[in-house]
C-alpha cells in the first residue's frame, strides 16, 4: 500500500448521520464563537495595559507583557524605597518608641503613634487656640514615655549581671505634669 488511504466507515440510518453532523457543526460554531470572544477580551485587556505603560510605540503582545512586568517591578521598587523610614499604620493602634544616640553621650527618643485617621484630632492638636487640648496630649505622651522608661528600668533590674544597665530620665521641666 503506497501513500495513505482514507477509509470511510459505514453509517447505518441516514438520518442519524445528518443529526450528528448538525450537532458537530453547531458545536464547532459555538466553540469558534467562544474562542473569538476570548480573544476579544484578551485584546481589550492588552489595550488597557498599553495605556498604563509609559511606552508610546505599538508593540506585539509578548513585548507589551515584558514591558508591563518591567514597569510593575520598577513601581514596586520605587514604592519600597519611598516608604523606607515611614511608619505605616497597622490595623491596631500602635505606639513605637525608638532611641536615637546623639553621639555626644546623650540620646533622644523618637515616638510615633499610628491610629485611625481623624481630621478633627489633627485639627485640634495643631490649633494654637486650643492650648488645653494640646496640653492634655503632651501630658498623655509624657505619661506614655514615663511608663516605657519605668518598664525599661524594671527590665534592667532583672537583666543578667554581665549586661550593662541603662536608666533613662525624662526632663519634665518642659511639661506641666
Amino acid at each position: 500500500m503506497k501513500g495513505s488511504e482514507i477509509v470511510k466507515g459505514q453509517v447505518r440510518g441516514g438520518k442519524r448521520s445528518g443529526v450528528s453532523e448538525e450537532k458537530a457543526m453547531a458545536a464547532l460554531k459555538n466553540h469558534s464563537e467562544a474562542e473569538r470572544r476570548r480573544r476579544e477580551r484578551i485584546n481589550v485587556h492588552l489595550n488597557t495595559l498599553r495605556g498604563l505603560v509609559p511606552c508610546t510605540e505599538k508593540m506585539d503582545k509578548a513585548a507589551l507583557l515584558a514591558e508591563v512586568i518591567t514597569h510593575v517591578k520598577q513601581l514596586k521598587k520605587t514604592a519600597t524605597e519611598s516608604s523606607k523610614g515611614l511608619t505605616i499604620p497597622m490595623d491596631d493602634d500602635e505606639v513605637r518608641v525608638e532611641p536615637h544616640n546623639e553621639g555626644d553621650g546623650t540620646f533622644s527618643l523618637a515616638a510615633s503613634l499610628c491610629c485611625d485617621y481623624s481630621p478633627e484630632l489633627i485639627k485640634e492638636d495643631t490649633n494654637a487656640d486650643n492650648a488645653q487640648a494640646c496640653q492634655v496630649l503632651v501630658n498623655s505622651v509624657h505619661q506614655a514615655f514615663t511608663t516605657i522608661l519605668d518598664k525599661v528600668s524594671v527590665a534592667a533590674d532583672y537583666a543578667l549581671l554581665n549586661k550593662r544597665r541603662r536608666i533613662s530620665f525624662i526632663d519634665s521641666s518642659n511639661s506641666s505634669s
